[in-house]
């Protein structure tokens, strides 16, 4: 199926592919009706989609259509045809935050802090509106300009959940629903989720913006601050505020994503970073690149 040109809704032109991933495909479009730009998700039912996969398309529309914050990526409609489901969305003009930290490296602290608290204020409004996100990762962030002024934005509610719906989710194979590295430990457990992952997700993001390292995918043990290893090379204060929201008992963890934002905005005034250098060294397998699961931290400890 060839949808460049498709008329989708009645008013959205698609153009070129921009995007693909698990739940569809993005089409660059121009609204008939306006003649802005739009970005339009489809997903085909020519691509084999299962019934889970329509579910999460629907779900993600419905949530996105709930969702009005400068810091995310608004959703103005939604459909579905026959052949096709649909969604169309704002087209932002930027890159992703991996995209971003792939090109520049690691993150000034102090812009840092200004990112973490423009998302912490969207991710706060969905959690105020009863949405949890559960996939906060930096492929899900666009950024538009540059430096502390820099406008981000939230995007994919694929796998967002309804708080008073809140069980957890498995996919068809067993696995737990989100992004290794990013993803809690109550949600690699497959137990419900509630806005305290998002917190850590938003913490483990902000790690890795520092570091321009992926963290660690996995780990034997709940000792999820272990991700970013033993060797401390960040200020005390930036260490203690992720380390704590980063707990990996939720009940332990800093309360709310507010919070986490004003403490790490606090703690990043403390300039004394030890050589400039990050935390944790990340050993690089030859083959990977900073978007692969496979790099590994050359402090892991994972017996203590």
């Amino acid at each position: 199926m060839n949808e460049r040109g498709l008329l989708v809704g009645g008013r959205f032109l698609l153009g070129e592919i921009i995007g693909r991933g698990g739940m569809g495909v993005i089409h660059a479009a121009q609204g008939q009706h306006d003649g802005q730009p739009y970005a339009v998700k489809l997903l085909r039912a020519a691509d084999g989609v299962d019934s889970m996969a329509r579910r999460r398309f629907a779900r993600e529309a419905s949530n996105a259509l709930r969702i009005s914050h400068p810091n995310a990526v608004r959703t103005f409609a939604v459909g579905e045809q026959p052949d096709y489901a649909w969604m169309a969305m704002e087209f932002v003009h930027g890159r992703s935050l991996h995209q971003w930290v792939e090109s520049e490296g690691r993150c000034d602290p102090v812009v840092a802090a200004a990112w973490i608290r423009q998302l912490a204020d969207v991710l706060s409004h969905v959690h105020d509106i009863g949405i949890v996100h559960r996939d906060v990762k930096p492929s899900n962030v666009m950024v538009s300009g540059s430096g502390a002024s820099a406008h981000l934005r939230l995007l994919d509610f694929g796998l967002a959940r309804d708080v008073e719906n809140a069980a957890h989710e498995i996919t068809r194979d067993g696995r737990a629903a989100g992004t290794p590295g990013f993803m809690a430990p109550e949600q690699r457990l497959g137990l419900p989720a509630d806005a305290r992952a998002d917190v850590f997700s938003l913490a483990a993001l902000a790690a890795f913006i520092l570091a321009a390292r992926m963290p660690v995918a996995a780990w034997a043990k709940p000792l999820a601050t272990r991700m970013f290893g033993r060797r401390r090379r960040w200020p005390e204060s930036v260490d203690a505020v992720l380390s704590g929201a980063l707990a990996p008992d939720p009940r332990q963890r800093t309360a709310g994503v507010t919070t986490f934002a004003a403490d790490f905005e606090e703690a990043v005034k403390d300039r004394g970073w030890a050589e400039g250098k990050p935390l944790v060294y990340w050993k690089r397998d030859p083959a990977s690149d900073i978007g692969s699961n496979a790099a590994r931290s050359e402090t892991m400890d994972l017996d203590g």
